[in-house]
C-alpha cells in the first residue's frame, strides 16, 4: 500500500477528519476511517501504522518528499557539509530542468559553480555546465531587499539562502521571525521550494529545536528540518542526517557516506 503522490501530514488528514465529523454529525473515529479509505486504507489505524514505518534512506528519498510551496532548514556546524548538501539537492533540480535560484552571503558565484560542477561530474558521469540552470546572487544581507528578490523568482523555482544568521534583521526581538513568516507565504504562492541554511546555536539535541540560531520561533514555519552531523568512523566518512521535523515522516535518522573529494552524499 502506498500513499498518493502528494504526500499528506497526519496532522491535515486528522483536521479534514474533524471537519468531517462535524459536517456528518458523525463519530471522530469514523470521519478518521473514512479518510484513510480516500487513501485505500480500511481503517485509520492502518493508515497510521504505515505513515511511522515510513523511512528516508537516501538523498533522492529526501528532494522527493520536499515539495513545491514547502520551506527546508538544514543545519549544521561550520564544516559539516550544508553547502554541499544543497548543491546535492540542487542537482536533482536542474536535472529535470528546475530553475535554481543560490542566494549566497559567504561564498563567491565561481566557487559555487566550481564545487556543483564537481558533484555534477561525479554523480551524472558528465561535466555539463549547470550555469544554464542555477542563477548565484551574492551578498543580498538585507532582509526586506531579499524578500522584494525572492518575489520576482520564477514559479516552481529551488530557492536556497546560505544562510540564515548573515541576513541583517530589522528587530531584536525574534530577528528572523517575520522574514521566515513571509518566506513561507511567497513560497505557498509560488510553488517554490526553499532550502535555508542555517548554523547551529549549541550542541544539537534530538528532541529540541533550541540548538538553532532563531530557535523554536522561526521552526514552526519550516515544514521540515534537518540536521547534519559528521560522524567519524574507520576508513569511512559519514554524516549522521537527522530528519528533526516533518510533516511527511516521523522524526528519524540515517547515515550517508560523504565523498570530500567530489562532494557527493550517498
Amino acid at each position: 500500500m502506498s500513499l498518493s503522490k502528494s504526500i499528506p501530514s497526519i496532522r491535515s488528514l486528522k483536521l479534514s477528519a474533524k471537519q468531517i465529523a462535524s459536517t456528518k454529525s458523525i463519530p471522530l473515529s469514523q470521519a478518521l476511517d473514512l479518510v484513510a479509505n480516500d487513501y485505500g486504507f480500511t481503517h485509520w489505524t492502518l493508515m497510521h501504522k504505515y505513515f511511522k514505518s515510513i523511512r528516508i534512506n537516501n538523498l533522492e528519498s529526501i528532494w522527493q518528499s520536499f515539495l513545491p510551496g514547502e520551506m527546508l532548514l538544514l543545519s549544521a556546524a561550520e564544516g559539516a557539509g550544508k553547502l554541499s548538501f544543497a548543491l546535492n539537492l540542487a542537482l536533482y533540480a536542474a536535472q529535470i530542468k528546475l530553475p535554481v535560484k543560490y542566494y549566497s552571503m559567504h561564498f563567491n558565484e565561481s566557487f559555487i559553480f566550481e564545487r556543483l560542477n564537481k558533484i555534477s561530474c561525479s554523480n551524472l558521469g558528465s561535466c555539463s555546465q549547470q550555469e544554464q540552470y542555477m542563477e548565484v546572487v551574492e551578498k543580498c544581507f538585507d532582509q526586506k531587499t531579499l524578500i522584494e528578490k525572492i518575489k520576482k523568482d520564477k514559479p516552481g523555482s529551488l530557492l536556497i539562502v546560505d544562510y540564515l544568521q548573515a541576513i541583517v534583521p530589522h528587530r531584536e526581538m525574534d530577528p528572523y521571525n517575520d522574514f521566515v513568516r513571509e518566506l513561507k507565504l511567497i513560497a505557498q504562492q509560488h510553488a517554490l521550494r526553499v532550502l535555508i541554511l542555517s548554523q547551529v546555536n549549541k550542541e544539537f539535541n534530538f528532541e529540541s529545536l533550541e540548538y538553532i540560531a532563531g530557535g523554536r520561533s522561526i521552526s514552526r514555519h519550516f515544514t521540515h528540518v534537518i540536521h547534519i552531523e559528521p560522524q567519524q568512523q574507520a576508513n569511512k566518512d559519514e554524516r549522521g542526517i537527522f530528519l528533526v521535523k516533518s510533516i511527511h515522516y516521523q522524526k528519524q535518522k540515517l547515515f550517508l557516506q560523504f565523498n570530500k573529494e567530489n562532494y557527493l552524499f550517498l
